[in-house]
């Protein structure tokens, strides 16, 4: 048994020498290999960077916004909105045309060609129809963006005939009690004739109203600002406000407002 064994120890003796005498006879083959590595990972990189695409100067439009809701406007009105944009790119800009749609006109108020970095405004403006409903007006911007040639702006809102009260409502959310609030609604002025609040009935015990007209761009009629007092009972708070005007069908028109009011820890 003991001579079987021997020969065994031998071969596995042998083995091991011969792996010892491969590691000693190749000292300088992991080095040569190493710098066989290198220059071809030099070589890659070489030519990676060789292969990056060149970047060419060009110009780019960037609006502030494209689209612009007005809104709540009257028929036969007049809306207008300027579109601001830069350009973005490194190359000059220029707006080649514009193109606007059935009842919409646009001008540009600055040169047609933007320098890198500059800045510059289209002028819109739409005439809205005769009956109530959505509307929408579109303008398209030619330019020599190559990336996008054609940019579209668009005008939206809704028409209504008379008057509109926004909101058409208040709700205050929870409020403290002791504390006071503030709301403002409006009453928009929607057709020629002239808008007159005759009269508000509110409940002066809780409530303070105060009006004041304005008139803007685009819009015109009358600021009601509505104001909680802070000796409100705690629990639910709920009113109507009134308004009472000289167009025969809003003669009176009821704005409801409502709070939770607190009670003090």
């Amino acid at each position: 048994m003991s001579q079987m064994i021997n020969p065994l120890k031998k071969t596995l003796k042998a083995q091991r020498n011969a792996r010892v005498l491969l590691l000693y006879s190749c000292p300088w083959r992991p080095s040569w290999l190493i710098i066989v590595l290198l220059f071809l990972s030099s070589c890659s990189t070489v030519r990676s960077v060789s292969e990056q695409p060149v970047i060419t100067p060009k110009p780019a439009l960037a609006f502030e916004e494209q689209v612009y809701d007005f809104g709540i406007a009257g028929p036969e009105q007049k809306i207008k909105h300027a579109f601001k944009f830069i350009n973005t790119g490194s190359e000059p800009l220029k707006i080649i045309k514009l193109s606007p749609s059935c009842g919409c006109t646009a001008a540009l108020s600055s040169e047609d060609e933007v320098p890198p970095g500059g800045s510059g405004e289209i002028q819109a403006i739409l005439e809205t129809r005769k009956y109530a409903g959505r509307q929408e007006a579109s303008i398209v911007v030619h330019s020599n963006d190559p990336l996008r040639p054609e940019t579209v702006l668009t005008l939206k809102g809704n028409i209504r005939k008379g008057l509109a009260v926004v909101p058409q409502g208040v709700s205050f959310g929870n409020i403290q009690k002791g504390e006071t609030a503030a709301a403002q609604v409006r009453m928009l002025q929607l057709s020629k004739d002239p808008l007159v609040l005759e009269k508000i009935e509110a409940n002066d015990k809780f409530l303070t109203v105060e009006t004041s007209k304005f008139s803007e761009e685009n819009s015109r009629g009358i600021n009601i600002d509505i104001m909680l007092k802070p000796d409100i009972p705690a629990g639910m708070f709920s009113e109507v406000i009134t308004l009472h005007t000289n167009l025969k069908k809003y003669q009176r028109i009821d704005v409801p407002v409502i709070a939770n009011i607190l009670e003090n820890d």
